[in-house]
């Protein structure tokens, strides 16, 4: 039963990347990634999505962007997609939209919390030690840690966030000073 499951939608998805392949319109790409709530048919990213966004990933175009955030798990799942966009991550394509100025409240919100996911990646091991990627932290990366909070204290940040944010930056200088990063 699932293996009939699977298969439909492969046929599903193979007749709009062929009836796409005949009018090929990038608005079908950015639909995809505004209904997707989060994940595309594999078929359907690898041979439409992708393709429309992909240098506009590069060339941080605020639209091509935002696609690609709303289908992350897409670009991550496959390694040769993520590859070509240079392994960047969604914080660090929030970050470059932050950066270009850009005014979009959604992307701020997402910039926003994505970092508090990250921060609270960051100390989940507390109080072991303070994470920046699967090491512990170095001083150059604590400092990153450190600055991103400042960025944070200066933005619009729901309440709920001020005092976990207070909390990181503490736990941040507790480990420098324990590491002896000064």
């Amino acid at each position: 039963m699932v293996l009939i499951m699977i298969r439909q939608k492969n046929i599903i998805a193979n007749d709009i990347i062929n009836e796409w392949k005949c009018n090929p319109n990038p608005n079908v790409a950015y639909d995809l990634c505004e209904k997707a709530n989060g994940r595309i048919h594999h078929l359907l990213f690898r041979e439409i999505v992708f393709p429309v966004i992909k240098k506009g990933i590069k060339d941080n175009i605020e639209q091509d962007v935002i696609a690609a955030i709303k289908c992350i798990q897409n670009i991550y799942s496959d390694k040769k997609n993520w590859e070509q966009i240079e392994y960047v991550s969604e914080l660090e394509m929030l970050k470059r939209l932050i950066l270009a100025d850009c005014k979009n409240e959604w992307v701020i919100q997402k910039y926003i919390e994505s970092s508090i996911d990250w921060l609270k990646y960051c100390i989940h091991e507390w109080p072991s030690g303070v994470l920046y990627g699967v090491n512990g932290a170095n001083s150059k990366e604590c400092d990153e840690i450190l600055f991103l909070i400042k960025e944070l204290q200066g933005m619009a940040i729901n309440p709920k966030y001020i005092e976990f944010i207070k909390d990181v930056e503490e736990k941040t200088l507790i480990y420098k000073e324990r590491k002896g990063f000064g």
